[in-house]
């Protein structure tokens, strides 16, 4: 059977009944050929070292592997990155990363090295395989996606199976990657039950096991945010659960750790923020509750969101939706010489923060039919005219472009938000501010001609960017000969604004 689509994502499982020993009781039953699919390329696909043999499928006990994904889904659901380091889609980078990073201040070797070790047990199936040679998985939430990171895995066997996939990386939809994992648990549940063996496992006598296996309140929520219990009640003056629950705007009845803008926001939130940071939550909270409808917004998401069905990355998805969003304002190719009156045309109110940051720039949130906020922090970014104009541009793309979880969008920028959001967001901005069309002119689609120094000038001045958003724009649209250049059009005119 094929449980998902193996265009996308799916998990082949033909069962097989072994004629070798087995160990122990979940071996007795739950045995599968299986093969893995990500975007048409099976990823269990193996060089058989004694035969010399290409195979398609792994002969594998599948009751250990359902075991994980019951423990681990709590996590691959609520925990889109560790708490002390910035997201990344390359799980492996990140995970070989942290074990070379030297402990931050207040945590010493061997607990930050506990965290990482949790953290692995938490996204890579190698954490279930309980001796079973499988390909080199490693699987994390990245908003409304699934992120797909695989590696060429390390046996000590010289028998072991030489995967031909060696590495690749893939985001599909949550709601795909979520049905996969909640059919392949309950088949192998199936299993177990009619092989007289489900004791074996507590989960293996439920209906569905992954969706009575919930994660209770305080752990997703915990998981979601990145920050401990401590920090949430502080940051919210809370008491106890239920009132930070409150504060947060969450429901304990209809539980989604993510049904609020305050803690999407918080999800994209440098670690350890400051008690004072509790004012710039509680704004957040009270200026998207007012029932104002959002009829303009409301408009505008339908047509962005249409407009990015056929992207095929992050960026792509940005600047198609800045495009119609700029065509909705009935604009082609001209400067938004008034940025804060378009998003009052959306009516997003613009909240200017006396908080200072160094890492985090800006938070905005919206509440569906409810009211929109982009609160500028003070950061020496946001302090320049076009540094502020582009995280009004970044807030908009957030929220014409997001996706709704529960009934709210909520983000905030710095290099710890969601990976996927951000660039997406980036590109929105920079589209919105600087289109691609406004390049062609002024360049006359020749190559390299944006970086001549009036060209350059002039688009910055006219259009009102820095000098990174309008080199990375030349860059991203094929008008910079190599990376290079872009970088020392970014270093030269940094005074100026990069």
């Amino acid at each position: 059977m094929i449980v998902g689509d193996k265009s996308v994502f799916a998990w082949e499982l033909r069962p097989v009944s072994p004629h070798w020993e087995t160990r122990y009781l979940p071996e007795r039953a739950a045995w599968v050929a299986l093969s893995i699919w990500v975007n048409d390329e099976n990823l269990c696909r193996y060089i058989d070292p004694r035969t010399r043999q290409a195979l398609d499928e792994l002969y594998v006990p599948l009751a250990p592997v359902a075991d994980w994904l019951v423990k681990a889904y709590g996590a691959l659901a609520n925990e889109e990155r560790p708490s002390l380091l910035p997201p990344s889609r390359s799980l492996h980078d990140l995970l070989q990363r942290w074990g070379n990073l030297p402990p931050p201040p207040g945590i010493d070797t061997e607990n930050w090295l506990d965290e990482r070790e949790a953290w692995w047990g938490r996204h890579f199936l190698a954490a279930g395989a309980d001796g079973i040679q499988l390909p080199g998985l490693a699987l994390a939430r990245d908003d409304e996606q699934l992120i797909i990171d695989w590696a060429h895995p390390r046996f000590a066997s010289k028998w072991a199976p030489q995967f031909l996939s060696r590495q690749g990386r893939a985001a599909v939809p949550w709601n795909d990657g979520r049905l996969v994992f909640t059919r392949v648990v309950a088949t192998v549940a199936d299993y177990l039950r009619n092989a007289n063996v489900a004791s074996a496992y507590s989960w293996a006598e439920r209906v569905d096991p992954i969706g009575e296996a919930r994660m209770g309140v305080e752990e997703a929520l915990l998981l979601f945010t990145g920050r401990t219990r401590e920090e949430l009640l502080a940051l919210t003056e809370a008491r106890d659960t239920d009132m930070l629950l409150s504060r947060l705007g969450l429901s304990r009845e209809a539980f989604d750790p993510a049904a609020s803008p305050v803690t999407q926001a918080l999800r994209d939130l440098a670690p350890h923020l400051p008690a004072e940071f509790s004012s710039v939550l509680g704004q957040l909270d009270e200026q998207t509750k007012p029932a104002n409808g959002l009829a303009a917004i409301t408009e505008a998401r339908s047509r962005a969101r249409d407009a990015m069905g056929a992207a095929v990355s992050p960026q792509s998805a940005g600047q198609l939706a800045a495009a119609e969003i700029r065509g909705f304002l009935g604009m082609s190719q001209q400067p938004i010489e008034d940025l804060e009156g378009v998003l009052r045309r959306f009516e997003i109110t613009i909240v200017d923060s006396a908080v200072a940051r160094r890492e985090d720039r800006m938070l905005t949130g919206m509440r569906r039919g409810a009211s929109a906020v982009a609160i500028m922090l003070s950061t020496p970014r946001t302090k320049t005219t076009w540094g502020r104009r582009f995280e009004m541009g970044r807030a908009l793309g957030h929220l014409v472009a997001d996706a709704f979880r529960g009934d709210a969008v909520g983000a905030a920028s710095g290099r710890f938000s969601t990976e996927g959001k951000r660039r997406r967001a980036g590109a929105f901005s920079a589209e919105l501010l600087l289109p691609a069309e406004a390049i062609m002119e002024a360049t006359g689609g020749k190559l390299d001609a944006g970086a001549e120094p009036h060209v350059f000038e002039q688009l910055m001045s006219r259009y009102g960017v820095g000098a990174r958003t309008a080199a990375h724009q030349l860059f991203n649209r094929g008008l910079l000969s190599t990376s290079s250049v872009r970088d020392e059009l970014i270093e030269l005119y940094a005074h100026a604004g990069g």
